[in-house]
């Protein structure tokens, strides 16, 4: 893995491909979720330098905040705690 100093010197460690950030990696990011901005890590797919597929969110003292699917860095819901996470895949596969 590699790193790189991202916008506002927020870091990225995960691998790149042509030079773009993809593949599972950790990228720190502002995400909003029910009107609540998270300044956070994102643990998980990173996608043309976006959060994007399910991941873990923790909070900069390394504390899990909570499971997201995420398309293109936006959550689009949290991942249930009890969820099969098939369900979560198949739905980030139809909106891809």
């Amino acid at each position: 893995t590699k790193s790189y100093e991202w916008r506002k010197n927020y870091p990225y460690e995960g691998p790149f491909e042509n030079n773009i950030p993809n593949g599972f990696g950790i990228i720190f990011h502002k995400f909003n979720y029910n009107n609540v901005d998270y300044y956070c890590k994102f643990h998980g797919n990173i996608k043309n330098f976006c959060a994007h597929g399910i991941g873990k969110l923790y909070d900069i003292h390394n504390n899990f905040l909570m499971e997201v699917l995420c398309v293109y860095g936006q959550i689009i819901r949290k991942i249930d705690e009890n969820e099969n996470i098939n369900n979560a895949i198949s739905l980030l596969s139809l909106s891809t």
